[in-house]
């Protein structure tokens, strides 16, 4: 039968059907969030639903109105949301967390201000407040950033200190405490030389290293002195305490040794660093010359003479290089502007050899000094200062509300407040012989919205056989990440992979990991499990055995040995010795191990399977730099016990015996050779205590130093 029909209408009628529309469940609302986190400001969520549908809120702890949901007290919620629709109440949608923080109160700044005549006594101003946070102050003009901050008196003018709390994220507006020193003319008060430095010999070829007596200048005021060292030969170095480094060249060396204090007083006295020729030198060693420079380019390259012909490795913070092999590349703007030294080393077939050379600024054009608007990013609130003209002569800001680190340079951070609250920046430059200019300056607020979440830290990946770990997070701003493991072996800060050291893993301990970004720190621990695989023993070469090392202990050389094994790579664990890499076996010891006449515990792991020794390395019988301190007399030196060893939080106590009724002075070194305290009594007690401030972001290990009298003692603590 040919045709076509439409049989619906029967077909339903015959079973019964309705024809009209089945009705849809009622979707879930999509949730909106001004912000996740704030600080104090309320935080809105938006339920959107469909077409004609009425959102609810499921949440408690702020107000709905309509579809958006307010929260205006501080605290952390969890809310979420459902539509109502001719299908019914959706189920409800994913839940959204948000938190507001408290505002956060600035900390206190004592004394908020203060006068004082030009060479007075030095104005000491204490930060405290901030509770569960941690405070950040700035200061220019010598102003000492440890746990008080000292103002110098030898330059008339007012110098302006700021400081912010942080908590949860959270920073206060900046309390301020301004000094102005006044100018006088009565004489500053000049520390002398009150022993000269005998003159000093060494052999080229050979690591030179010499503590600069602490009796060797005294001040009327009996205040903390700075010492600065020039005249070094090429490849030594002075850190505050020390002068050492590799003597690459036979001569003599006239070496100046200037005391300052914080009056505008100095005096200086000079000794000879005799260098003999060394007696075993090989013909023709690596050698770095002065590199070729051209100021206004910033172009510079690295000269080398000497050497085995094969590849050289150069390392020079502050030099931007297209890899570690290259010579050539561009200084950075903020050395040149900072007359910052830089320190170049070359490395050939393990051998390092090092030079220091300060890049000097172009030279003028001409025309008087003038500052020019300077360059501005809104989102990270980084500036430069721009000018023209000028004489050649270092040039100094100010500029109030600018974070820097020091008056000379002319990069730094717009604080936030300045740009929350719309205020102009004054920028003044002064140049010796010309006078000061300024420039106005309204930073703009950023325009650009925030990609990604905050940066959090992930579970680590770990392999419990190798010891190999992996730092994870997540989120962030794209910039980068610094970390801190205490316990993990890396080739650099920014590094995220390295080696649990053994001791970590069979001691049951547990790691913190921090991660910082921005200024922003995230922390997450995690406890390395034991390797639960067994290894098969080697067949050939019997097993791995630690022998005893190899040592110079004049230049402090370590080579560590070991025979047998699978010959698979060795790690190397060695706390105190400085190594290029875990699986290093020779490096340097640290000179604190050498004065504490500590032992080394030398540890080689290979397949999972670990074996250690233990060492005492020797002082060198001739160089003064390993004289045991205590003999600087024949009494015995201060002793000092640290309460708490390694230390945490803000501040390492100690307390110090041996100087009853006697002048101390307590200085304490941080891990790049920086004096970060420095402390002096007129009249010690029997047992002094004494808690010196440290930042809870300062980690590593530090050199105690306790004076009484010519003698003196030194110990290490370890601050994590």
């Amino acid at each position: 039968m040919g045709g076509r029909f439409r049989l619906t209408s029967f077909i339903l009628g015959l079973i019964g059907l309705s024809t009209s529309a089945v009705v849809a469940q009622t979707a879930a609302p999509s949730l909106n969030v001004s912000s996740s986190r704030t600080c104090g400001s309320p935080i809105s969520v938006t339920a959107t639903c469909q077409s004609g549908n009425t959102a609810t809120f499921l949440a408690t702890g702020g107000s709905a109105s309509g579809n958006v949901y307010t929260y205006t007290a501080p605290g952390s919620y969890t809310l979420s949301a459902t539509c109502t629709g001719s299908g019914g109440v959706s189920a409800p949608a994913n839940p959204v967390s948000v938190a507001i923080f408290p505002p956060t109160s600035p900390p206190t700044l004592t004394p908020s201000s203060a006068t004082v005549a030009q060479g007075g006594t030095p104005v000491t101003i204490v930060p405290s407040g901030c509770p569960g946070g941690y405070i950040s102050y700035f200061g220019t003009m010598g102003v000492n950033r440890d746990g008080s901050i000292t103002i110098p008196t030898g330059t008339p003018g007012v110098i302006t200190v700021s400081a912010i709390c942080t908590i949860n994220d959270c920073q206060s507006l900046p309390a301020v405490a301004n000094v102005t020193v006044t100018p006088s003319s009565t004489p500053v008060p000049q520390p002398t030389v009150a022993n000269t430095i005998p003159s000093q010999t060494g052999t080229a070829g050979t690591t030179f290293t010499f503590l600069v007596p602490t009796n060797t200048f005294s001040d009327p005021n009996n205040d903390p002195l700075t010492l600065t060292v020039s005249g070094l030969p090429s490849a030594l170095t002075f850190n505050g305490l020390f002068i050492t480094g590799p003597l690459n060249v036979a001569g003599t060396f006239p070496i100046t040794v200037t005391a300052s204090n914080n009056r505008g007083g100095s005096v200086s006295t000079t000794f000879q660093l005799v260098v003999q020729p060394g007696s075993t030198a090989v013909a023709g060693p690596l050698q770095l010359l002065s590199p070729t420079y051209d100021p206004c380019s910033r172009a510079i390259t690295f000269n080398t003479a000497g050497g085995d012909g094969t590849q050289i490795t150069y390392t020079a913070v502050g030099v931007q290089r297209a890899n570690a092999q290259s010579n050539t590349g561009f200084v950075e703007a903020a050395i040149v502007a900072d007359g910052k030294t830089l320190i170049i080393q070359a490395t050939q077939s393990g051998q390092t050899v090092s030079i220091n050379f300060t890049p000097q600024p172009c030279s003028p054009t001409g025309g008087p000094l003038q500052l020019l608007t300077p360059t501005y990013d809104a989102c990270s609130r980084a500036i430069t200062f721009n000018t023209a003209g000028g004489n050649g002569t270092p040039i100094s800001f100010t500029a109030i509300g600018v974070q820097r680190a020091n008056a000379q340079s002319s990069t730094g951070t717009v604080e936030e407040p300045v740009v929350i609250d719309q205020k102009t920046l004054t920028i003044q430059a002064s140049q010796a012989g010309s006078p000061t200019v300024s420039v106005n300056f309204t930073p703009p607020t950023c325009t650009t919205t925030p990609t990604g979440r905050p940066l959090q830290p992930l579970p680590p990946t770990y392999n419990a056989c190798t010891r190999q770990i992996t730092f994870n997070t997540t989120g962030g701003d794209g910039t980068p990440i610094t970390y801190l493991a205490i316990g993990v072996q890396r080739s650099s800060p920014q590094s995220n992979t390295g080696v649990v050291e053994p001791g970590i893993v069979q001691d049951n301990k547990t790691l913190y990991i921090n991660a910082t970004q921005s200024g922003a720190t995230v922390t997450i621990s995690f406890a390395p499990p034991q390797c639960t695989t067994t290894t098969t023993p080697p067949t050939q070469g019997g097993p791995l055995q630690m022998l005893a090392p190899s040592y110079d202990p004049c230049s402090r050389v370590i080579n560590i040995n070991t025979t047998g094994g699978d010959g698979t790579q060795i790690t190397y664990m060695a706390i105190g010795v400085q190594r290029s890499s875990p699986q290093s076996s020779s490096g340097v010891v640290e000179i604190g191990i050498v004065l504490d006449n500590k032992t080394l515990n030398l540890v080689a792991t290979q397949s999972g399977q670990s074996v250690s020794t233990t060492f005492a390395p020797p002082r060198c019988p001739s160089s003064a730099a390993f004289r045991n301190p205590d003999a600087l007399s024949k009494d015995q030196g201060p002793q000092i016990v640290v309460l708490g060893n390694p230390a945490n939080g803000n501040e390492i106590t100690i307390e110090v015996a041996g100087a009853e009724n006697q002048p101390l002075q307590v200085r304490m070194i941080d891990p790049r050779g920086q004096a970060v305290h420095d402390q002096k009594l007129q009249s010690a007690k029997a047992v002094e205590r004494i808690v010196i401030p440290v930042r809870s972001s300062q980690k590593g290990i530090f050199l105690i130093q306790a004076i009484s009298n010519g003698r003196a003692t030194v110990t290490k603590v370890l601050h994590q």
